[in-house]
């Protein structure tokens, strides 16, 4: 099984993206080299990612890569006299070609997304975790899963920490949040871990705010129709292209006035 037409030719597309981005910051960390794997996957036509028990369908693509990137200064960091050391950024994603740059459609069909940030402090290993996720279609719980959300912790916490201190970690609040590929995903660690170094950039370089802005409209655009939709067509949230209770749980049908 090769993907379809139309699933290489966006894959073809996000590769030769990612890899303009790629050289973009490669000159402020070199590391992120090594996220070029994720052109290797997008261009091998017969790389068909599995999403949970579906059926092999080759109008999905996916891609997912790890890169370490160094850091120094985190605000506002408790302990204070803890060092920063690296920032760990995973991410996983599948789409559905039929589905991407769609205004209106959830751009993903799976997404895991990880940071990571490593400190020391008296010699003891630091960590704080960041994990952002799409909440399965399939997926049920007593608590409210937003479609997109932000969780402090999450698995990779759990793999690296065996002493808590004083912390103490609980599964909610899951934070809603729009989604983001690799390219808004660096836009937002960039932000906010490295704000000198995205100011620099959003300020001198073209074709970084063009990456951005083409992947924010692919990705957000839809979300927040999702929204739009609510308050302005007032149609049913099962007949919506995307259910904007998914997105955020606590939004209430109200009946049509």
């Amino acid at each position: 099984m090769v993907a379809t037409k139309e699933a290489q030719s966006i894959r073809s597309d996000i590769s030769n993206d990612i890899l303009t981005f790629i050289r973009i910051l490669e000159n402020s960390f070199d590391t992120i080299t090594s996220a070029t794997n994720i052109c290797q996957i997008l261009e091998d036509k017969s790389d068909i990612p599995v999403y949970g028990m579906t059926p092999s369908n080759n109008n999905y693509w996916g891609y997912e890569t790890n890169i370490r990137l160094p850091i120094s200064i985190i605000g506002g960091l408790k302990p204070i006299a803890t060092q920063p050391s690296m920032l760990e950024f995973s991410i996983k994603l599948i789409a559905d070609s039929d589905k991407f740059k769609h205004e209106s459609f959830d751009p993903l069909v799976y997404l895991e997304f990880n940071i990571v940030t490593i400190g020391y402090f008296n010699g003891k290993e630091m960590i704080h975790s960041l994990h952002l996720d799409r909440h399965p279609d399939s997926g049920t719980s007593d608590d409210p899963h937003p479609k997109y959300h932000f969780q402090f912790g999450g698995r990779k916490l759990e793999e690296k920490i065996n002493d808590y201190g004083q912390g103490m970690f609980f599964d909610t609040p899951r934070i809603m949040h729009y989604p983001m590929d690799f390219i808004l995903g660096m836009d937002f660690i960039l932000s906010n871990y490295y704000s000198d170094i995205w100011i620099m950039i959003k300020e001198s370089n073209h074709e970084y705010n063009s990456l951005v802005g083409k992947y924010q409209d692919i990705m957000i655009k839809p979300y927040f129709n999702s929204f739009t939709n609510h308050w302005s067509a007032r149609t049913p949230f099962h007949d919506r292209d995307w259910n904007t209770q998914d997105v955020c749980p606590q939004i209430t049908e109200r009946p049509k006035s």
